[in-house]
């Protein structure tokens, strides 16, 4: 069957639904035009480096850092609702979940200076556990809908960690410490770098993925994100 009449036919059979509300869109799009209207943001007054709330660039808590990224891009707040419909993408095998949540994030992201995607790698043990990367399934499609490089064959991660959501803030920055290796290198050889993760709590493992890459000789990098969690700061 050609691939047109095949999407056509799917379309009637599983017509797209909204990843937040639920309700079929009008499009092929996996978010409809009224949550799309609801969720994009204009954040201000935030810091350019974690996204809390700071009067100025660099809030005086990332600025006792050493930051190997320029910026942090991110959708929303992680409250109750992008809590729940990230628990299900996660944690209860909702892996369709990803295309609203790229999505979303391309809406962010669209306009900002990059040519490669990168995602934060897991662990074999957390891929074999899940069956999917979901840092992965994001950044793969953001790359294609933006026409840029995807690339998951560079940043690995080559020792397993315990799970950051039981850490505290110090225990974080040690969890990840020495755990991310390159491989293929010279792919990302002075190239500008967007860096995909899911949620950013304390930003260790963003900024540890960060700090390998450019070790490795890549270009600025930005990350990009569906959630800010302050939590654990």
């Amino acid at each position: 069957m050609d691939k047109f009449f095949l999407d056509k036919f799917l379309d009637l059979i599983f017509p797209p639904k909204c990843g937040y509300c639920g309700e079929i869109t009008t499009s092929k799009n996996f978010i409809c035009e009224k949550c799309n209207n609801l969720l994009i943001k204009n954040y201000i007054n935030r810091c350019k480096f974690c996204g809390k709330i700071s009067l100025t660039e660099k809030c005086p808590e990332c600025g006792r850092k050493t930051l190997y990224y320029e910026k942090l891009i991110f959708c929303s707040e992680y409250n109750r609702e992008f809590k729940k419909k990230i628990h299900l993408y996660k944690f209860s095998d909702k892996k369709y979940l990803y295309n609203f949540f790229t999505e979303l994030l391309y809406n962010y992201v669209k306009n900002e200076e990059f040519e490669v995607v990168i995602p934060v790698p897991i662990s074999k043990e957390r891929y074999r556990e899940r069956g999917y990367n979901q840092s992965g399934l994001i950044a793969k499609k953001l790359a294609k809908l933006l026409n840029k490089e995807y690339l998951d064959n560079v940043l690995v991660k080559e020792k397993a960690s315990k799970r950051q959501s039981t850490r505290s803030f110090k225990e974080r920055l040690e969890n990840v410490k020495d755990v991310f290796g390159i491989k293929n290198g010279l792919e990302i050889a002075d190239k500008k770098i967007l860096l995909v993760d899911d949620i950013f709590t304390t930003g260790s493992t963003a900024n540890e993925c960060a700090k390998t890459l450019r070790l490795a000789g890549s270009g600025d990098i930005k990350l990009g994100v569906i959630c800010i969690s302050h939590m654990l700061r």
